[in-house]
């Protein structure tokens, strides 16, 4: 069967251990780096790299995504999926419960209950779905939950969160009902914003609720021990977990490091467990026999066109620039030195062959000379002038494409670059303060299917700035699909309306790199570094 799944990282290292570690199998600390520093560990609020990791190993969700990119049992222990694909019934462990920190039981004080009931039940899914749709709580991955019946009604502010399509028939039994069949739906309920959330005890933190460790509950693989802002955090193995597999690792340690070039000569000099490293971050590890690397690509470095910046919003000129972007006449660095295939980065490409026809923009210099005329006739205008935003160490490679256009669309259309410092590159794009850009396109989400929601109407992740009904349409279609042949078909038409219309054009991938000392494996990752797991890590 086709396999409909981000691509999985499974990391297996094998060799000596770090002088930090623990001798005895599963005695062991993880020292890793993360590049931001949580404001809030709130499941269905939480975002950012440090949130997303540490939400994803200290809570758990109704179901798990394993290193084969397959879903086991979480909380759950079983479901089952009606053949309509719109409800699913859960049957949740008896035997998993909240662990209650002795910070936060010092901390909530005489305010809770001697009573208090630690056990995670299905009213605990229902109340953490609810706030996560709720537009009180202003949750960022609320669209996540989309395909809930009553969901975006409820995001909307037309009907109170009560109305949800999720109901806990007993302390053990949740049922789910959907809008519409969503082949994703098992592997969305794996990411933070559906893990469950404790009404009571949210109750009493009395709007702090994952904002310190005095007002936190855990029900994941590891809790959370040590919290300093802007600094570290520290899990620790929770041992009353209930689950599918034992916790390995004693602890691990979580180290904020926003300048990534810092956090690699750390790594380099023995201070780190496991990296994730750019190419300008790898020459500091190289030659170190203790240290194996695993590479992948998680980025598209692409030109990208602002819908909202005038001459642009015109489809025929974008495809004339498109049509004559040569990237065989650049010379990139090293770490992006292969030429992207499609439209999403290699590393959540869906693992089936793409439609035929229609997936690729293809220099055709004849073909832009006839869509720059069409784009004057369209505009009212015989002349172009545009900017192209990109970062000071790549000026000089795309100065040989201004030559190109130039000699491709001749005089009517003038480029000028905009270098700016690696400092200000991604503020600056985000502002939307450019016209056409060079801009690495990224994968945060869980599935294509998010990738591509990312360029919808009012979606904070829309660098593009695209407000274009027919996209969404075509991106809702592909959410509601319920099986394999609908989704190839849904997902073809996205990829031909994204080169149809010259949204952007992929140029080159960009190589990352997972690094780990040799005796590590068990981690895994998917989609993105912050989809990350330790349970399973050993040496």
């Amino acid at each position: 069967m086709k396999r409909f799944i981000s691509t999985i990282l499974i990391l297996a290292f094998a060799a000596a251990a770090f002088s930090s570690c623990m001798k005895s199998r599963g005695d062991f600390i993880i020292y890793c780096p993360v590049g931001d520093s949580a404001e809030s560990l709130d499941p269905q609020i939480a975002d950012g790299s440090a949130a997303s990791v540490i939400a994803g190993n200290c809570f758990e969700g109704l179901v798990r995504v394993d290193e084969n990119g397959g879903i086991e049992p979480g909380a759950a222990v079983s479901w089952e999926v009606s053949p309509d694909g719109l409800t699913y019934k859960f049957i949740l462990r008896q035997d998993s419960g909240w662990l209650l920190t002795k910070v936060a039981r010092s901390g909530l004080g005489d305010k809770l209950p001697e009573d208090f009931d630690t056990r995670v039940t299905a009213g605990d899914f229902v109340f953490a779905f609810r706030r996560a749709v709720s537009p009180v709580t202003a949750s960022v991955n609320s669209a996540l939950l989309g395909p809930i019946k009553n969901a975006s009604k409820i995001m909307g502010g037309s009907i109170s969160p009560d109305e949800l399509g999720a109901v806990a028939v007993s302390d053990y039994e949740l049922h789910i009902e959907l809008e519409y069949p969503a082949r994703d739906f098992l592997r969305l309920l794996a990411t933070p914003v559906f893990m469950p959330c404790k009404e009571e005890f949210f109750d009493l933190c009395a709007g702090r609720y994952g904002l310190g460790l005095k007002y936190m509950l855990f029900n994941g693989p590891f809790y959370l021990t040590r919290w300093v802002p802007d600094t570290s955090y520290r899990l620790v193995r929770n041992k009353d977990y209930k689950g599918e597999r034992e916790v390995l690792p004693a602890a691990v340690w979580l180290s904020v490091n926003a300048d990534g070039q810092h956090a690699a000569e750390k790594f380099a000099k023995g201070n780190y467990t496991m990296a994730f490293l750019d190419s300008s971050q790898l020459p500091l590890i190289s030659g170190n026999k203790k240290i194996a690397v695993k590479e992948y690509a998680d980025s598209n470095w692409s030109l990208i066109f602002n819908q909202k910046s005038g001459y642009l919003s015109d489809k025929a000129l974008r495809k004339a620039l498109a049509m004559s972007f040569d990237a065989g006449a650049l010379a990139p660095p090293e770490y992006m030195s292969e030429k992207a295939e499609g439209f999403l980065p290699s590393f959540c490409r869906p693992q089936f062959i793409a439609p035929p026809g229609g997936m690729d923009i293809i220099y055709d210099e004849t073909e832009a000379k006839s869509l720059l005329a069409e784009a004057k006739a369209s505009l009212g205008a015989e002349k172009f002038e545009l900017s192209l935003l990109c970062l000071e160490e790549h000026g000089e490679m795309l100065k040989n494409q201004l030559q190109v256009w130039q000699k491709a669309l001749g005089v009517s259309v003038t480029v000028n670059l905009n270098p700016v410092p690696r400092s200000e590159f991604a503020a600056t794009a985000a502002s939307g303060n450019y016209e056409m850009a060079f801009y690495p396109i990224s994968h945060f989400n869980i599935s294509a299917s998010e990738f591509f929601r990312a360029f919808t109407t009012k979606n904070k992740e829309n660098i593009i700035n695209l407000n274009d009904e027919d996209y969404n349409g075509l991106v809702s279609a592909l959410l509601k699909t319920g099986n394999e042949a609908e989704y190839e078909a849904a997902y073809g038409e996205i990829i031909n309306y994204i080169a149809d219309s010259a949204l952007y054009l992929p140029v080159f991938s960009e190589k990352s790199w997972f690094a780990a000392v040799n005796n590590l494996k068990g981690v895994y990752y998917y989609s993105s570094k912050d989809n990350l797991y330790f349970i399973s890590a050993q040496k």
